[in-house]
């Protein structure tokens, strides 16, 4: 926590192709952006249970949130995005909604498991091979981006939002898959950790991305005992295992398809500004 708050209390820079320096204005938007994020980030913790996997969506939508913010202080509604910045938000979400998709399918297959071991067909739950089934593009700077100073700006916000996604969904994934693959392939997209938000929050995720789900160990252990001496209490143990499991299921599988809903939705908004303004 303490590392978090020395980096952000650092002046931040600004990309350096800006032609003037942005008026004061902007910059205390771009930083109030920031802020919002650091601040979320400080009060939580991470871990490899339902309340960390959870708080990685919650801290989606922060940062989705405070973008959104970000561009109504500085007056930049999306139709008066240019074309690079309304390209690359629609990557953005592409594969926001991609990752979301790569999470139901690790929650289908969980499901799956415990259908089976409530039906009597006993089955542990083991690691996973799943990542996301396609190639999200590399998460990009506004270094080189032409446009207005407030399209640098929020292509710079995006350029945070694109890296933390793929942190944050990386991190969910390796939870469910019970495999920290999925953390690191999408890690490799980031492409650079020089922001300190980025790399604190990389930091934060890496400690913990080795652990599996104490709903995933406790329905092994159970599973294991029942296989090992079949009594009436081990099934019970069972029994409940596989209510917790499937309560920790429904509250991921609720968040993730409450922020499928609500990307598609800001998705769909700029798409039809796009088909009225072309």
């Amino acid at each position: 926590m303490t590392l978090l708050s020395h980096n952000l209390s650092r002046p931040f820079k600004f990309p350096s192709n800006l032609k003037q320096p942005l008026h004061h204005a902007l910059s205390a938007s771009l930083l109030d952006f920031r802020s919002k994020i650091s601040d979320f980030i400080s009060k939580i913790e991470f871990g490899p249970d339902r309340a960390g996997l959870g708080k990685c969506f919650d801290l989606i939508n922060t940062a989705n949130s405070a973008f959104a913010k970000m561009a109504a202080q500085i007056d930049h509604p999306m139709s008066k995005w240019s074309e690079k910045l309304t390209e690359r938000y629609l990557s953005y979400t592409l594969t926001l909604l991609g990752l979301l998709n790569s999470v139901s399918s690790s929650l289908s297959h969980l499901n799956r498991v415990k259908m089976s071991n409530a039906c009597g067909c006993l089955k542990k739950i083991e690691k996973e091979e799943v990542g996301p089934s396609f190639k999200p593009e590399r998460a990009m700077g506004a270094e080189d981006s032409p446009g207005s100073d407030k399209d640098r700006l929020l292509l710079d916000g995006l350029s945070v939002l694109e890296k933390m996604e793929l942190l944050a969904m990386g991190f969910v994934l390796s939870g469910l898959c019970s495999d920290t693959k999925a953390y690191m392939k999408l890690r490799s997209y980031v492409g650079g950790f020089e922001d300190s938000l980025i790399k604190e929050l990389d930091s934060r995720f890496c400690k913990e991305v080795m652990g599996r789900l104490d709903e995933v160990k406790d329905v092994n252990i159970a599973v294991d005992r029942l296989l090992e001496v079949k009594c009436i209490d081990g099934v019970e143990e069972l029994k409940l295992r596989l209510e917790v499991l499937a309560g920790f299921i429904q509250g991921i599988e609720k968040q993730a398809n409450a922020l499928f809903s609500n990307v598609l939705g800001v998705r769909n908004k700029l798409i039809d500004n796009i088909r009225l303004t072309g």
